[in-house]
């Protein structure tokens, strides 16, 4: 049965029914925070201390939401009451007066933000669920990635905001079809099978689409491609392999609802097969810290 569904996957991706398919799901990302692009420029940026101003400034101006935020961070600690981002000089002070390690903490904060009122403000179930997994998976990985040493880990942040896109598109666009799948998952057929089957091409593809759309790097969209085949073996294992802990890590705590220390115990063999070579006193200093910002993230919404 699945060699019959792959040959009818593979025949469909190339038929104008399944590309009409894909660009109506693609049609309507209104929902998701859609400037990614814009935030992975403005942190690259943000990173080169001998950049001019002016084209952080200008990034910046680019960005409305983030600029308040930091508006309002200028006033709490320099009670600036009358600072407003209107021209360049007042971005540029703004900018002096923070310093470059806050423009970074508060342009991945303003966007995990963005997912959490999308959490508040959607009444599906399912949605809700992978809008809040997203903001906590982003964290982790990061997380992880830092404590890991990885060269880059702001990828782990993309990567892990991402790791479900394709599937949260199909909830926003057609949960008919995604709660269709679900069912052929619980009687046993893999989750590429199924995708297949019922929309005659995979979630990964959905996802690969939009990462394209919003131009991130080639290891972001490796990793969230590749993530849930682990037989389809990612360039970036390493990044994979973070991001993949960071997912388990999220839906033991969110969905199962199981402690650290149980999520700790039964993922040893993940971290095994992983290579992640993690203490536990390690994983829990770090995990707690996150934590502790993810708590402070919510009680802003």
């Amino acid at each position: 049965m699945n060699n019959i569904v792959k040959d009818h996957a593979l025949f469909l991706t190339t038929s104008t029914e399944v590309e009409t398919k894909i660009s109506k799901l693609l049609s309507d990302t209104s929902v998701l925070p859609t400037n990614q692009k814009q935030l992975w420029e403005l942190l690259d940026l943000a990173d080169d201390v001998n950049t001019l101003n002016s084209q952080l400034i200008q990034s910046l101006k680019s960005l409305e939401n983030l600029s308040k935020r930091l508006v309002h961070r200028t006033k709490i600690r320099s009670k600036l009451q009358d600072l407003k981002p209107v021209t360049d000089a007042d971005l540029q002070r703004l900018v002096q007066i923070l310093g470059y390690s806050i423009i970074r903490d508060e342009a991945e904060a303003s966007i995990l933000l963005d997912y959490l009122y999308l959490v508040k403000k959607v009444k599906n179930r399912h949605q809700r669920t992978l809008l809040k997994n997203a903001v906590w998976n982003a964290k982790i990985a990061r997380g992880l990635a830092e404590m890991m040493k990885v060269s880059n880990p702001r990828e782990a942040f993309f990567a892990g905001l991402n790791f479900h896109v394709g599937k949260l598109l199909l909830v926003i666009n057609d949960e008919r079809s995604y709660e269709e799948i679900e069912k052929m998952k619980l009687m046993g057929m893999d989750s590429t099978s199924a995708e297949s089957a019922i929309l005659g091409f995979s979630v990964s593809e959905l996802a690969k689409r939009f990462l394209l759309n919003q131009k991130l790097p080639d290891a972001v969209i490796d990793v969230v491609v590749n993530g849930h085949e682990r037989k389809n073996k990612a360039e970036n294992e390493a990044l994979l392999n973070i991001v993949s802990f960071a997912d388990v890590i999220v839906r033991a705590i969110n969905e199962e609802r199981r402690s650290l220390v149980e999520v700790w115990h039964e993922s040893k063999n993940f971290l095994q097969e992983l290579k992640l070579d993690i203490s536990f006193d390690e994983w829990n200093k770090q995990i707690k810290l996150i934590f502790f910002h993810l708590v402070k993230f919510e009680n802003e919404v």
